[in-house]
């Protein structure tokens, strides 16, 4: 009769090697490691990431690199309040992987543990430790969103290096902060809107349940806010372009939509739709909705939003709505958002002194993005009228 270790082993062995047929001695010399190290539920640890790890790092992977992750992971599972009673299954799938996406592997467990111990040091809970790594670590780290970084899936170190990330970048470090300190979490994320041009990523995180917050978006109010809840709301669960998805190391629903490098199916993830169809509000039946974004001296490829003060009015130009428009390390999808009735209407857009203005006509309730150039609109011609 095999011992219980053997055994142990042995099932590690034959889920490495048959998943996607890793080879039995690369396989077997991490397994027979991780054992040495964490016993038991090391060699299963280290058979699940064998089994699910993508065929090119295999190719590039060492058995040393793997074994520091796995056990810096152990130590931050032992360490930690909220990791010690995580659910095994929970502890691989969402703490333990060396990497999210197909960001440039490194051993970043290492380089953001101190910072990120540090920062949660006197929380209590997984919500709040993540909580406070979003409201501080991209700071203390002096990332931000920037869409002049070099590319969108970028690693943590890459973007510390840069200084700068965009939503995939910056959910990427997010994750991995929260992980580092045994808080199981995943990016979340769409590769279209259904809304409006473009696509979008940001974090999950799980204390009992999946909540989600956007990367170096802090909310005090907490989780699942964030400017993106209406366009997710629109999303469509059988449309795996229009679906919302969370990554995952062992693939449950389909593949993580990468939208840099779409022949890239190698990220396994589950369709989370349904979480976020049901939350955001639509505008009122037969209302318009217009989100606005101003630019000065437009570049191709290159963002130069400007914030203004974008007062909506009507033909007589009495004022009916202000906000402001987004730029610097608001994300390129949050903008200004009206909503209107179907009518004629006048922008009066303020900067400093200045102010342009432009007649703006909205024929049917529908959801539309404009984007207007500063120096192309017309100085103003008259003051507001009064109410």
């Amino acid at each position: 009769m095999n011992s219980p270790r053997l055994t142990s082993i042995l099932f590690s062995l034959a889920l490495a090697t048959t998943v996607y047929g890793q080879d039995s001695e690369y396989a077997a010399a991490f397994v027979n490691k991780a054992g040495e190290a964490h016993g038991t539920l090391g060699e299963k640890a280290a058979g699940f990431l064998l089994a699910y790890m993508p065929s090119k790092d295999q190719e590039t992977l060492t058995t040393e690199f793997l074994m520091e992750n796995l056990t810096l992971a152990f130590e931050a599972r032992a360490k930690f309040p909220w990791a010690k009673s995580l659910p095994e299954e929970r502890f691989f799938n969402d703490v333990l992987p060396y990497a999210v996406l197909d960001e440039t592997r490194e051993s970043w467990r290492k380089t953001l543990l101190p910072t990120a111990a540090e920062l949660v040091k006197d929380c209590t809970t997984a919500s709040e430790a993540a909580q406070k790594l979003n409201e501080k670590l991209f700071s203390v780290l002096n990332v931000h969103y920037n869409t002049n970084r070099q590319r969108p899936n970028q690693s943590p170190a890459e973007s510390m290096a840069q200084g700068r990330a965009t939503c995939t970048g910056l959910a990427i470090l997010l994750v991995d902060a929260c992980r580092a300190v045994g808080i199981p979490a995943r990016v979340a994320g769409t590769a279209q809107w259904t809304t409006k041009p473009g696509n979008h990523t940001w974090v999950e995180i799980w204390d009992g349940q999946w909540k989600f917050t956007g990367a170096d978006e802090f909310d005090p109010k907490g989780f699942n806010r964030g400017w993106f809840v209406g366009d997710a709301s629109k999303a469509v669960a059988n449309d795996a372009a229009h679906a919302i998805w969370a990554s995952s190391w062992k693939p449950v629903d389909g593949r993580f939509p990468m939208v840099w490098n779409p022949a890239d199916r190698a990220v396994g993830a589950a369709n989370v739709t349904t979480r976020y169809t049901s939350k955001g509000p639509d505008a009122p039946a037969g209302l318009a909705l217009l989100h606005l974004r101003v630019t000065s001296h437009r570049k191709p490829g290159v963002d130069t939003r400007i914030v203004v003060t974008a007062e909506l009015c009507d033909q007589e130009r009495h004022l009916l709505d202000t906000q402001l428009t987004k730029a610097g390390t608001a994300d390129l999808n949050d903008t200004a958002t009206f909503k209107i009735k179907p009518g004629n209407y006048l922008w009066r857009l303020r900067r400093g002194d200045e102010i342009r203005e432009l007649p703006l006509n909205i024929s049917t309730p529908a959801e539309s993005t404009v984007e207007l150039e500063w120096e192309k609109l017309a100085p103003a011609a008259q003051q507001l009228t009064s109410p």
